[in-house]
């Protein structure tokens, strides 16, 4: 299949996936831009909003942290106890904390829930106190990152709930997943049913598959025995991560199959991708 090189921001459509280099940072700029697709270096992009952070000084809302983009991003940084800062586009609420030089962001604490009208830039040190993942709940463990949808099936395992599959207890499950190589991450769901049924979490192994009721903790150490990047599969090679949506054009390349665009098959865009620092 064919590839296309790009560069931060990304837009949404649910018809494109991408694989952002982790190490792929927004600079210039000092603030976040959550609602365009980019975060500052050392931040990851989820969507959602995340818990309420409190008062701060110079907030615009009292019990809330509500500042300018640009400090918001200084206060969080600068503040330990700070797990991301959220943006919305929901048209009342910018109404409401309307600002004449730059938007208003919310300062915010693990774990996010989910709202179509948010995103976050999530600090990727970020930790939770827990020792089990909470994926429905937005919060996963240090060492793991919180993806949409369900990881494909990891086998049996001692104890499992279900033959031909490793269904644990929460708690069980983070341990017995941190102590396999080969278990990609945790999966959790909010159907009624299945819960009633297995009362635990999934071990699996990438891809993930796209199921609106399931969430995962993906370890942030995966890395795929492929050299290609496949996104729409949920897999990406080792140092990318996967985001929804298609990122900005990057420009010509060599070879490219589409003029004033970087179109390359699949193998070959993983290598020039990797090559190109920008």
């Amino acid at each position: 299949g064919m590839q296309v090189l790009g560069k931060v921001p990304s837009s949404s459509s649910i018809k494109w996936k991408s694989c952002l280099k982790t190490t792929t940072t927004t600079r210039p700029q000092a603030t976040h831009l959550p609602m365009a697709g980019a975060c500052g270096y050392g931040y990851l992009l989820v969507d959602g909003i995340l818990a309420n952070y409190g008062n701060c000084p110079g907030t615009v809302a009292a019990g809330l942290c509500i500042l300018p983009a640009e400090r918001a991003a200084a206060e969080c940084e600068s503040r330990a106890d700070c797990d991301g800062v959220s943006a919305t586009s929901n048209s009342q609420w910018l109404a409401q904390w309307v600002s004449t030089r730059e938007g208003m962001q919310s300062l915010g604490k693990l774990p996010t829930a989910s709202n179509g009208d948010w995103k976050s830039c999530l600090k990727t040190t970020t930790t939770t106190t827990q020792a089990t993942h909470s994926p429905m709940a937005g919060a996963c463990a240090h060492g793991y990152l919180l993806v949409d949808g369900i990881l494909a099936n990891y086998g049996n395992c001692p104890g499992t709930k279900a033959a031909g599959f490793c269904i644990l207890p929460t708690e069980r499950a983070a341990a017995e997943c941190e102590s396999r190589a080969d278990c990609d991450g945790v999966s959790a769901t909010s159907n009624s049913q299945w819960l009633s049924t297995y009362q635990g979490q999934f071990l699996g192994k990438l891809p993930t598959h796209s199921i609106g009721e399931w969430k995962s903790c993906l370890k942030a150490t995966t890395t795929t025995t492929q050299a290609t990047h496949s996104p729409m599969a949920g897999a990406c090679a080792h140092g990318y991560l996967l985001v929804d949506g298609i990122l900005a054009n990057y420009g010509n390349c060599p070879g490219t199959a589409t003029a004033g665009h970087c179109t390359l098959p699949a193998e070959r865009a993983a290598a020039e991708c990797e090559s190109r620092a920008d």
